[in-house]
């Protein structure tokens, strides 16, 4: 079960914001302008629940060397639309359609969905993901960053350096995502978040799987592909030879 809370957004990003302010006036004229957006953005009609703090501690994401263990399991049609009316996204089209790596060892990605490469691409491709448009990533971007604040006793200690800069930042768009919003995305949306990337000299999966939520390893989730370490895009098939 998705737990959003629209109702409270304001109020917090309210009492950030003017935090932020008071301590660095260089930002005064970006968050005043980024405010005013999300006035207007978050008169959604949403349903309404309570973004509740998860329990348990989050794990870390996990190497995989041994990928095979493993099926690709993309989120299906169905649960976009669960998603979509719950965020009161339109939905626009099915991001995974069903072929033959359905259900397959997770291998290397044989075929992905080009996301727009200016420094939001994490962002649209969970919005892509969601809804089949990756043009709703500033939406997507506040809903992790709205979580972020309200579970900071668990992020603070995974962010680098000070966490009310760090979500100054993150609040911008143009700012890169990385390990820890793929974690909360994860936990937000109850899926499994899977990322192709380089480590070392291998390439291999890297899972976000909040495990203490409930989620089970093969859960359906959503595949993405970190290319040359700084753009992020969405697998739809994967090698099955």
């Amino acid at each position: 079960m998705l737990w959003i809370s629209i109702e409270g957004k304001l109020k917090k990003y309210t009492f950030e914001t003017r935090r932020l302010l008071r301590r660095d006036k260089q930002n005064e004229n970006f968050v005043t302008e980024k405010w005013k957006q999300k006035k207007v953005r978050t008169k959604r009609k949403c349903n309404k629940k309570n973004l509740n703090s998860s329990t348990g501690n989050p794990s870390n994401p996990r190497n995989n060397s041994s990928d095979d263990e493993r099926k690709f399991l993309p989120i299906d049609i169905e649960w976009q639309k669960e998603i979509c009316n719950k965020l009161n996204l339109p939905f626009k089209g099915e991001s995974h359609p069903r072929n033959s790596s359905y259900g397959a060892p997770l291998r290397k990605p044989a075929l992905t969905v080009p996301i727009v490469g200016d420094e939001n691409c994490l962002f649209r491709s969970i919005s892509y993901a969601i809804c089949g448009n990756e043009n709703h990533h500033p939406y997507v971007r506040e809903l992790v960053v709205d979580y972020m604040i309200t579970n900071r006793n668990r992020y603070e200690t995974q962010v680098n350096g000070e966490f009310d800069r760090y979500i100054a930042n993150m609040s911008q768009e143009g700012e890169w995502g990385s390990d820890q919003e793929m974690m909360a995305f994860a936990e937000i949306l109850r899926v499994p978040i899977r990322s192709y990337t380089k480590v070392g000299t291998k390439h291999m999966w890297i899972d976000f799987v909040p495990r203490w939520l409930g989620v089970d390893d093969n859960d359906p989730g959503i595949y993405l592909e970190h290319k040359n370490q700084n753009h992020f895009d969405v697998v739809v098939m994967v090698q099955t030879l």
